[in-house]
């Protein structure tokens, strides 16, 4: 099970661009993203491919830096997303996110 874990990301367009896991594989994945931010505010959008799963969603303000909570960070639960490239926008300062990928079985 792969997973991507940035920390004190800015803003960006595409944070997962160019990094080892960020195309899903035929025939998809169930997606897990924890986020959390150091300023009030923070917001991130994800795809795959065209397909939209969160836009502009609130994250978690930590009491720390560089910490991501996987008790209380959860974003997107075990989401079934298709095979196709991923996009993880950050707005504002989202200070840490971890993206977890299951791979589905194929065959």
């Amino acid at each position: 099970m792969p997973s991507i874990r940035l920390s004190n990301l800015g803003v960006q367009a595409n944070a997962l661009d160019g990094l080892q896991f960020q195309d899903i594989p035929e025939p998809g994945a169930l997606v897990t993203i924890y986020a959390s931010t150091a300023v009030a505010l923070g917001e991130i959008s994800y795809s795959v491919g065209t397909e939209r799963f969160l836009v502009d969603a609130s994250v978690n303000i930590e009491q720390s830096a560089d910490e991501v909570n996987t008790d209380s960070d959860m974003v997107l639960d075990r989401e079934p997303v298709p095979a196709g490239k991923q996009f993880l926008a950050v707005q504002l300062q989202v200070a840490n996110v971890l993206v977890v990928i299951e791979d589905l079985p194929s065959g």
